[in-house]
């Protein structure tokens, strides 16, 4: 299990060459009763546990009840769910057009699909930087 806060670069094993680095696994550790494969945005079940994977499209501060948290929204071509970091305004490597997965459960909040305080393993950007 990786613990918040390692960030040492390692590539996975048995990864080809053009898979993505993992960088990171950031948010604590991962509750071994969560599915380890992503699954399509689209077939997200609410209120169980799962792994979607895709892009930040969206990310924002939002502040509710006193307490600013970091909204992003994750696309994979099949849906949307919406990643929310409460008390937490920036989170290193959750930015627009960073590729990620995350691992929580999904609910349904005003008509979106939204995952408070997911696992998030992110991978390495297209240009090649962290």
């Amino acid at each position: 299990m990786v613990a918040f806060g390692d960030l040492a670069a390692r590539r996975d094993e048995g990864a080809d060459d053009d898979s993505p680095r993992r960088l990171a696994v950031v948010g604590g550790e991962l509750d071994r009763g969560l599915v380890s494969a992503p699954i399509p945005i689209v077939e997200a079940v609410l209120r169980h546990p799962i792994v979607v994977a895709g892009r930040i499209v969206d990310a924002a501060v939002v502040e509710r009840r006193g307490c600013r948290s970091l909204a992003a929204r994750l696309e994979d071509g099949t849906g949307a769910v919406e990643l929310v970091f409460l008390g937490r305004p920036r989170l290193w490597g959750v930015e627009i057009g960073r590729l990620l997965s995350a691992a929580g459960v999904v609910g349904r909040d005003r008509g979106r699909l939204r995952m408070l305080n997911p696992l998030v393993t992110l991978y390495e950007r297209e240009d090649g930087g962290c």
